[in-house]
């Protein structure tokens, strides 16, 4: 019997989270409702090792680089099985009957390309796991750090200022990535992640494809995962801060004018010198800063000299 889908996983150096990740999935598995695809972006914990020992169901990919969570997704597209697929991130664990769910939620709604559960932290509260699509407003809205004290959010078409998710369903612009089911006939129209971002955004310009190919997208409280939360990122807090402010700047030119784009960008820059300024010497974040600012001031430099899949003992790819 053909699997109803395909979970989709990227791993870097995620020994530590995804044994439980892929053991919330394995009832799934054996019910024949997925196939579960990792793809195991270089990890240099053993994390491929460890899938492939103690996961014989789990179809392994071994990606020679670490090239970044947008181009991880993209190879394990032509593996797809079934009618729909679940983008999820290693350090999440899925609740009891959540797949199921959420394929009955796209199987009831056809105007859905995508849908997203609640997300549950370690504690059991529930998160914000959806957000409004990243405009020039909302771009300073959040550099001057007002997106902290009032969230700015966008669920049915209408802005709100939300610190909780909300208790019904809802429309929504985006949602996280941690845990996405798509349809496999979008993935077909939209044809992937834009592999131009290596970390974080890829996940909202992919929902703007979703969107533009005249899909809807909901977030639904009904079912739900458990996210420990930035696992991987955690573990290279500097280049995870250079990609988040590159990657912004990145869907800003992509999706907004140049005018409203290169505004954003230097009052970006702005926020980070001052961030800079007032963070703890030495502290990762302050690195991470001081390369956000070179990213932000010479397009460019983040490919050349950060991004882990462009350089080769030091030097960028040609």
């Amino acid at each position: 019997m053909t699997p109803r889908g395909t979970a989709v996983i990227v791993t870097y150096n995620s020994a530590g989270s995804i044994d439980d990740c892929l053991r919330s999935l394995a009832g799934t598995v054996d019910a024949g409702i997925f196939k579960v695809i990792v793809v195991d972006n270089a990890s240099g914990d053993g994390t491929a090792d460890l899938i492939e020992r103690k996961y014989p169901w789990v179809e392994l990919i071994r990606n020679p680089v670490n090239a970044g969570f947008a181009a991880g997704n993209n190879l394990a597209l032509i593996h797809l099985v079934g009618d729909y697929c679940f983008f999820l991130n290693p350090d999440t664990r899925v609740g009891a009957g959540c797949s199921k769910g959420l394929m009955e939620f796209l199987d009831d709604h056809d105007d859905a390309g995508c849908v997203g559960p609640a997300i549950v932290d370690e504690t059991g509260k529930k998160t914000l796991s959806y957000f409004a699509f990243t405009g020039f407003i909302t771009s300073v809205w959040m550099a001057i750090g007002l997106q902290r004290i009032f969230p700015l959010n966008r669920t049915d078409e209408k802005f709100e200022l939300r610190r909780k998710p909300s208790k019904k369903v809802v429309r929504v612009d985006r949602l996280l990535g941690a845990a996405m089911m798509i349809r496999n006939e979008v993935l077909a129209k939209v044809k992937g992640f834009d592999e131009r971002f290596f970390l974080y955004s890829e996940e909202e310009d992919f929902c703007r494809q979703i969107q533009n190919a005249g899909w809807k997208i909901y977030y639904t409280p009904r079912n739900f995962i458990i996210h420990n939360g930035g696992e991987s990122s955690s573990q290279d807090t500097v280049l995870a801060i250079a990609a988040t402010n590159w990657s912004r700047y990145l869907l800003l030119r992509k999706h907004c004018s140049r005018f409203k784009a290169e505004l954003s960008r230097i009052i970006w820059i702005l926020t980070l010198v001052i961030r800079f300024l007032f963070s703890i010497p030495r502290s990762n974040k302050r690195k991470g800063y001081i390369l956000s600012i070179k990213s932000l001031l010479k397009p460019g430099y983040f490919d050349k000299k950060l991004r882990p899949d462009r350089i080769i003992n030091g030097e960028a790819k040609s």
